[in-house]
């Protein structure tokens, strides 16, 4: 019984504190042009790093990744950290402006005339622009891209929780103008335990000090 209750307050006490991991999770990698089978990117509390770069020099380009969000954790945002754009012969006076959508689930069939095929979108690294562009305020870097993801489900039919809950997810970026260099910090946290469970703590640590010093009492005594 004293084991159980020692068990149980140590492994409340690892949850008090929550260990982040800042960590470039993928540093210009090779990234899946599947929407089938995109690359998976594991991901850990803290700071997620995914820097990418879309080359449509020989026609569009698309890349596709997943990741996961494990029980207890959610997304709180989605930080451009970085956007920058090269023009290139046959577009030579574009502007660069990536698309990112995303889905919940594995896999992602990519359409450029159906927004259902994912659950919300946003646009990259556009200039400034109080007008919205298909629906949206394009990001700029420094910005969240999850307010627009939440925004456009009107438009996709699914609408987005403003923090994204334990489960997979599929990236869609797409460019077919400039070549884009792209920074994406994704934060993820711990859910917050019920205020029951604070208080339930120093009680559990409690029991477990009153048991380890009758164990210490000799027998007969």
């Amino acid at each position: 019984m004293n084991k159980v209750i020692i068990t149980a307050g140590f492994s409340l006490l690892a949850l008090y504190s929550q260990v982040s991991a800042a960590a470039v999770v993928c540093d210009l990698c090779s990234l899946s042009n599947s929407g089938a089978s995109p690359t998976e990117l594991i991901f850990a509390a803290g700071d997620n790093v995914v820097n990418a770069k879309l080359d449509p020099s020989a026609g569009a380009d698309s890349r596709f990744f997943s990741f996961n969000i494990a029980d207890g954790y959610r997304l709180d945002s989605i930080l451009l950290e970085a956007f920058s754009y090269t023009q290139i012969a046959s577009n030579p006076t574009a502007t660069g402006v990536a698309f990112f959508g995303l889905k919940q689930g594995v896999g992602i069939s990519p359409s450029t005339n159906n927004p259902a095929v994912v659950d919300g979108y946003a646009l990259l690294g556009a200039p400034v622009s109080a007008n919205p562009v298909s629906g949206v305020i394009p990001t700029n870097v420094g910005e969240d891209v999850l307010p627009s993801l939440v925004a456009t489900g009107v438009i996709t039919g699914t609408q987005l929780p403003s923090a994204l809950v334990a489960g997979t997810y599929t990236v869609w970026l797409r460019e077919n103008r400039t070549m884009d260099n792209i920074s994406l910090n994704f934060k993820i946290s711990q859910v917050p335990l019920p205020a029951a469970a604070w208080l339930m703590g120093p009680v559990l640590l409690g029991f477990a000090a009153r048991g380890k010093r009758k164990a210490a009492v000799p027998s007969g005594l």
